[in-house]
């Protein structure tokens, strides 16, 4: 396929990544088994090969289209999106540019060995090295010189390497995931981790049949939280489980939703069985231990303090 750059759209010229995502997605969704695509935005790995930062950032933004299309015509709430790549590149963000400073423009700074700035993205190999020599001294271009907004501009870099050449690098990469399962990516991950995840979420491979046995979780509704009736007087001052109210309150923030009533769900939908079950345990200990407590409102500092057993600044105060 053509880089993004270069690319020609109609009915003779090539599809974008977005259009193709798009066209398997709604193929792949007649399916009511389900179903497993993967998308790749492959010519940013060409483009940093070739230290050309231009067109990485154009494939990137085409990735990042594709993604927006995904995200508005599936619901998360039965498939998982993950975002990852499968490794990195040398090319690095040099200090210390200004805050808004053109990503693709020269830092500022200017070097006390040669009198010359340089670009904020560089690279540590590849064929973009441009060094020439007096007979005595290594002398680089000068980037003021050049037009770095150029497509096939290549980003100086240190070690000299043929034409696609750049390494890959050596750092981890990071992941992003949305839908079912999706609070299993938290931390540092073996990239193996990342295959079981899906499975588990799929329930397929090892994680399928009795291995993926989950309890059913409440359907999120999405929409606004829909308008309660006012409180009679009676109503307003009446006690009110801490509990209660606490879980409630922490439902409600998680999921936009209100919360259903006992024996309906799960209070925290979104979350894993397992921490399901640790919140819903830990809250049983708390209350055979400490009892349960009631105030009528959380607006009067002195209740505030009492139920926190600390001093508590009261809200828009002196």
């Amino acid at each position: 396929m053509p880089f993004e750059v270069d690319r020609r759209g109609g009915q003779t010229g090539a599809p974008s990544l977005a259009e193709m995502t798009m066209k398997a997605l709604n193929i792949l969704k007649k399916n009511e088994k389900g179903f497993f695509l993967l998308v790749e935005g492959g010519r940013i790995d060409h483009a940093l090969h070739d230290t050309k930062p231009k067109r990485a950032m154009e494939e990137t933004l085409a990735m990042d289209n594709a993604l927006q299309e995904v995200l508005q015509n599936i619901d998360l709430e039965d498939t998982l999106v993950v975002v990852t790549a499968d490794h990195s590149h040398v090319m690095t963000m040099n200090g210390y540019p200004e805050r808004g400073n053109d990503i693709l423009g020269v830092t500022g700074d200017i070097s006390e060995i040669d009198g010359k700035p340089y670009t904020t993205l560089m690279f540590t190999n590849g064929p973009g090295f441009n060094f020439s020599t007096d007979g005595v001294n290594v002398i680089r271009a000068d980037p003021r010189n050049q037009d770095l907004h150029h497509v096939d501009y290549r980003s100086q870099t240190a070690v000299p390497l043929k034409e696609f050449d750049e390494t890959h690098g050596g750092e981890d990469v990071a992941v992003w995931a949305a839908g079912p399962m999706s609070h299993l990516f938290h931390r540092t991950h073996e990239q193996h981790y990342v295959a079981h995840v899906m499975a588990y979420a799929a329930c397929i491979g090892p994680s399928q049949g009795a291995r993926c046995e989950r309890p059913a979780h409440a359907t999120i509704t999405r929409g606004p939280v829909p308008r309660q009736p006012p409180k009679t007087a009676a109503e307003a001052a009446a006690p009110v489980s801490v509990g209660t109210v606490v879980a409630s309150a922490v439902a409600a923030a998680g999921t936009g939703t209100v919360s259903s009533s006992a024996g309906a769900g799960p209070k925290f939908p979104t979350l894993s069985p397992v921490l399901q079950q640790l919140i819903e345990t830990n809250e049983k200990k708390i209350v055979s231990a400490l009892g349960t407590e009631t105030l009528k409102s959380f607006t009067v500092s002195e209740d505030v303090r009492r139920l926190l057993g600390q001093s508590v600044k009261v809200p828009h105060s002196n």
